[in-house]
């Protein structure tokens, strides 16, 4: 659902600059980019740059942010099978985030009306991949996070004693190797011109990414965080407070609130189930691609607030609320079942 907001920022953006020749011959039967993606009007240039310098800072502010949680947990926190996850889906965020930074500041250092290049053509097109291959990422990252964390907290003496060692590794392996062929087959099933001309094979990929995305795993997402939030608040015998259950809850709940609205209203769009006359697809791509950076950057300060960062004075703060947040990845499983758990151990 990536390719969306990026079809259409890119092409739109750059591509719409050139138009006045190439209209003629990538018109079919009355059609013209223009006539799809409606250009907007005098007034509204102002609101279109305010939000592309608002995703560009996003963009800055998340990569430094994504960036401090990856050195972390590469070289400074301990690694446990919950840090992996959030090491993979750091990095996922960084993609997002580097794809959408580089494009962002091409289309501002780009000089209106210049004919974009060929090899400019390419990398942007490569860009666009990879803010897909993220995004996807992201979405089954956070999913795998949520239900392992619930499985773990209603099977304790399974996750404590018979969990695989390597288990968040060969899940996050997977995970990225389903994001590469989901990604795949979204971009070559549904190029510029399917989309533009509403292609069966397009309408495929386009409902079965936002199928598969918001319609399966989205509420497996809430089931998994609902379910842990209620087994903690029933939890009598709780002495900690749960940081991590409560990153995973705060994180989901700020994807979904942040990623649906734009994701189901470029469907919306596409089978005009809203009328582009309402809002058109340059405004809602626009509207997409700030939810995406937004998205991108969230998760650190969530790390660092739920750490409690404000509590950690003197030398190294942002670690020491990071770890933590990190480093009671057991506790709460430990204090449920710890009779039964030592036994096994």
């Amino acid at each position: 659902m990536g390719k969306t907001w990026n079809a259409g920022f890119i092409n739109m953006t750059i591509s719409m600059e050139e138009t006045s020749s190439e209209n003629v011959s990538d018109t079919v039967e009355g059609w013209s980019p223009e006539d799809w993606f409606d250009r907007p009007g005098e007034e509204d240039h102002t609101l279109l740059l305010i939000l592309r310098s608002l995703s560009l800072v996003f963009s800055v502010i998340g990569l430094v942010g994504n960036g401090i949680v990856l050195w972390f947990l590469f070289f400074r926190i301990h690694s446990n099978p919950f840090t992996v996850y959030i090491l993979n889906l750091a990095l996922a965020d960084f993609t997002v985030l580097l794809s959408s930074f580089i494009t962002l500041l091409y289309v501002f250092v780009h000089p209106p009306g210049e004919v974009t290049s060929t090899v400019a053509r390419n990398v942007l097109l490569t860009l666009r991949i990879f803010n897909i291959f993220g995004f996807n990422t992201s979405l089954y990252l956070l999913t795998a996070i949520s239900l392992e964390r619930c499985l773990s907290v209603y099977h304790p003496i399974w996750y404590k004693c018979r969990r695989p060692q390597h288990q968040s590794v060969i899940v996050c392996m997977l995970l990225w190797a389903l994001s590469c062929l989901m990604t795949g087959s979204e971009f070559f099933l549904c190029d510029e011109k399917m989309y533009a001309f509403e292609d069966y094979q397009c309408a495929a990929a386009l409902i079965t990414s936002f199928g598969f995305g918001f319609i399966i795993l989205a509420p497996i997402m809430v089931i998994s965080s609902l379910t842990l939030l209620c087994k903690i608040c029933s939890s009598s015998r709780q002495h900690q407070s749960p940081k991590l259950f409560i990153v995973i809850s705060i994180t989901v709940v700020v994807f979904l609130k942040v990623t649906i609205p734009p994701r189901l209203l470029d469907i919306l769009l596409y089978f005009k189930v809203i009328s582009p006359g309402i809002i058109s697809f340059f405004s809602a791509n626009h509207a997409g691609m700030i939810c995406s950076t937004i998205n991108g950057c969230v998760d650190p300060f969530i790390y660092v607030f739920v750490g409690g960062l404000w509590k950690h004075r003197g030398k190294n703060p942002i670690h020491r609320a990071l770890h933590t947040v990190f480093k009671n990845e057991t506790s709460i499983i430990a204090h449920e079942e710890p009779s039964q758990i030592r036994t096994l151990s």
